[in-house]
């Protein structure tokens, strides 16, 4: 894999590139794994998949020695050492990854976990079943504003970010 650039203290990781965005996929069926960088592969001028991981060690261990920008993962993605559960999984992403733009899927909607992981500096909740929405999330977090989808929360919603996130 080859490395997009270099952080700097003055820019936040998210930001380096204009115009490719460096992406870690994490979802455990390999199924929706190729469905997902094939949906981004036809956009390789704006996003390229660099990490791939079924599971929280190898997403952690991805993210310790690749340079992301932007991580799609399975809210439901399971753990292999068994201590990690959604919220948590999360609350580590972001005491660790600061600057990193997370896009959550879930199967289910529940708006008491949609507020809980916009809570914990999630960008984006999409439902699994819509590459269309996934594209669309994305589009809205590069732009720097949070994205729920419909099917997840009722209606579908865009704001800016209220605590700079």
């Amino acid at each position: 894999m080859e490395n997009l650039g270099k952080a700097s203290e003055n820019r936040p990781l998210w930001k380096i590139s204009k115009t490719i965005y460096r992406i870690i996929v994490a979802v455990d069926l390999e199924v929706e794994r190729i469905g997902l960088r094939t949906i981004l592969s036809r956009y390789a001028e704006i996003y390229k998949v660099v990490g791939e991981a079924s599971n929280c060690n190898d997403l952690m261990n991805l993210l310790d020695r690749y340079e992301c920008d932007i991580l799609v993962t399975d809210f439901l993605i399971p753990e292999v050492n068994a201590s990690l559960d959604g919220i948590i999984l999360l609350r580590e992403l972001r005491n660790r990854h600061t600057e990193l733009q997370i896009i959550t899927l879930i199967s289910f909607r529940d708006a008491e976990i949609v507020r809980i992981l916009h809570s914990e500096g999630v960008r984006a909740v999409v439902e699994k079943t819509s590459a269309e929405k996934i594209l669309d999330a994305l589009r809205v977090v590069k732009a720097g504003h949070i994205y729920i989808s419909e099917r997840v929360q009722g209606k579908p919603t865009s704001h800016t970010p209220s605590r700079g996130r």
